[in-house]
């Protein structure tokens, strides 16, 4: 009989380390792509925000502009 049951404790795999995921040659288009995505992001946020500041002059109209939905 098996000393396994419910209560056992599972089989811990070795946790990969950052130098194989960035050896992984799936992962650098992803990296890349991701990387591209949240600058173009950032960058039109902040453009919208000043395209409004300069038309409205509200600080606060160019904050929701940027972080709002």
């Amino acid at each position: 009989m098996s000393k396994q049951g419910p209560w056992a404790a599972p089989r811990l795999r070795r946790m990969r380390s950052y130098r194989t995921l960035f050896r992984a040659p799936e992962f650098a288009p992803f990296l890349l792509s991701f990387a591209a995505f949240a600058a173009a992001q950032t960058v039109g946020g902040l453009a919208l925000a000043t395209l409004v500041f300069r038309a409205t002059g509200s600080p606060l109209l160019s904050a929701v502009s940027m972080f709002g939905p």
